[in-house]
C-alpha cells in the first residue's frame, strides 16, 4: 500500500468509522463512490471494492426486502447451502448501507478473492441474491438499487442492461460469506469470472446521536490523555 492509498483509507475511517482488518488485503476502501459500477468497468483480479452508500429509515409503509437478517447468535454463515431467508427491515430500523464489489479483469477466468471488513456498527442485515434476468426480473441487489443507490454512481440496472447473477452466493458454491461473533466484521469468499460480477450490500446499523456524542467524548479523551503522557 502506498502513501497516497494509506492516506485515503485514514480518511475513510475517520469519516465513517469503517475499516479494514490487518488479513484483510483484499479489500480496497473507497473514499469517495465509483462513478460506475457496471461489469467491465471497475475490475481488479486480487482487490474488493467497498465504499458507503445511503443512510435510511425505515418507513411504517417501506417494505425493504432482505436475504438475511443477522440473528443475535452469531457467528453466521451464508452460502448456497444456507442462503438466508427472505426477510422484511422493521419500521424505525436506522441503517446505512455499504456496497461491496467484484469484478474480475478481462481475459482473467475465473478469480476466487478471500478477505474481511469491519464496520462502525453492528451488521443488521445482509442483500445478497440476484439470480435475475430478463424472464425472470430484478432479484434483490438490483431492486435496492433505487433505495440504497446513491445518485452519482451507474449501477447495473439503468435502463437496457440486465445481468444475471450480479449478486453473490446465488447461484455460486465459492461464495462463502460470514457474520463475525462481533456482529460488526463480516469475512467473505467471493468468486467472479471475467465476464460477470459479484455484488451486495451490508446494512450497518446506525448509533443514536447520543450514542455518537458519548463515542466523541470518549475519543477526545483519550487523545487529551496521550498528550499529557507525552
Amino acid at each position: 500500500m502506498d502513501r497516497r492509498q494509506t492516506v485515503l483509507t485514514a480518511l475513510l475511517v475517520m469519516a465513517t468509522g469503517l475499516s479494514a482488518r490487518p488479513a484483510a488485503a483484499a479489500v480496497q476502501l473507497l473514499s469517495s463512490p465509483p462513478p460506475n459500477v457496471n461489469v467491465g468497468v471497475l475490475q481488479s483480479d486480487t482487490l474488493v471494492y467497498l465504499f458507503a452508500e445511503k443512510q435510511i429509515t425505515v418507513g411504517d409503509t417501506d417494505a425493504i426486502t432482505v436475504d438475511a437478517l443477522v440473528p443475535a447468535s452469531l457467528p453466521v454463515t451464508y452460502d448456497t447451502l444456507h442462503p438466508g431467508t427472505n426477510a422484511l427491515l422493521a419500521a424505525g430500523t436506522k441503517v446505512r448501507s455499504y456496497f461491496v464489489h467484484m469484478d474480475a479483469a478481462a481475459n482473467s477466468g475465473a478469480i476466487v478473492i478471500t478477505g474481511s471488513f469491519t464496520f462502525p456498527g453492528d451488521v443488521v442485515a445482509l442483500i445478497f441474491e440476484d439470480s435475475g434476468t430478463a424472464s425472470s426480473g430484478p432479484g434483490l441487489v438490483d431492486v435496492s438499487d433505487s433505495i440504497f443507490g446513491l445518485a452519482g454512481v451507474t449501477y447495473p440496472t439503468h435502463p437496457g442492461v440486465q445481468i444475471a447473477y450480479r449478486g453473490a452466493v446465488e447461484g455460486e458454491t465459492a461464495d462463502i460469506i460470514t457474520v463475525a461473533a462481533d456482529g460488526r466484521t463480516v469475512n467473505f469468499t467471493l468468486r467472479a469470472v471475467d465476464t460477470g460480477i459479484d455484488q451486495m450490500r451490508v446494512l450497518v446499523a446506525v448509533p443514536e446521536p447520543g450514542t455518537l456524542l458519548l463515542l466523541g467524548v470518549a475519543a477526545a479523551g483519550a487523545a487529551l490523555r496521550r498528550r499529557r503522557t507525552r
